[in-house]
């Protein structure tokens, strides 16, 4: 999914991201589906979450949360996929 940048920095500071945040969602996906988040324009992705909420909700604007994020750029995780 795509956010602009008045979300990433509640999602660096750990927040889950809210439907509301989400600004585009070029994919297709399901519940329970590992979503990556992305900046706006840009490709490679900052966040790993799990969906919360499917695509087909995502696109009717609803409220609440949509991806339970469970790692962001820079955390233990993320600077091990290297060596992986």
């Amino acid at each position: 999914v795509y956010v602009d940048e008045g979300a990433v920095k509640a999602l660096i500071n750990g927040a889950d991201l809210k439907a509301p945040g989400v600004k585009g969602c070029p994919n297709d996906f399901e519940v329970n589906s590992i979503v990556a988040v992305r900046l706006l324009e840009h490709e490679e992705a900052f966040a790993l979450g799990i969906a919360v909420m499917s695509s087909e909700d995502l696109k009717k604007k609803p409220n609440g949360n949509a991806i339970k994020i469970h790692h962001i750029l820079k955390d233990e995780l993320w600077n091990k996929r290297d060596g992986i």
